[in-house]
């Protein structure tokens, strides 16, 4: 979801209020709903780079899910993640 809503905002040649309104609600609300385990697993990996992204859709995570954005901060504290970060894309 998060993806699309990266679309309608970012690549979309017009901009399609009801794509960027849906995905980036769609986004909202499967945040809201994540499950965080005690674990760092490949669900955490395969969702952390998408997830901590979110302000580029004006999603505050601080705000809006304090918990999120506990995990991301857990997450970018580890020492493989911060390394693999300061790669160049």
């Amino acid at each position: 979801m998060q993806g699309q809503a990266n679309h309608f905002t970012f690549a979309a040649p017009e901009k399609i209020e009801y794509g960027l309104r849906r995905y980036t609600n769609e986004t909202k609300r499967l945040t809201a709903k994540f499950i965080l385990g005690d674990k760092f697993s490949l669900a955490d990996l395969k969702t952390f780079p998408w997830v901590r992204r979110s302000d580029i859709l004006s999603i505050d995570l601080a705000v809006e899910f304090p918990v999120i954005k506990a995990w991301i901060d857990r997450i970018e504290a580890r020492k493989d993640v911060q390394e693999g970060l300061s790669v160049p894309a």
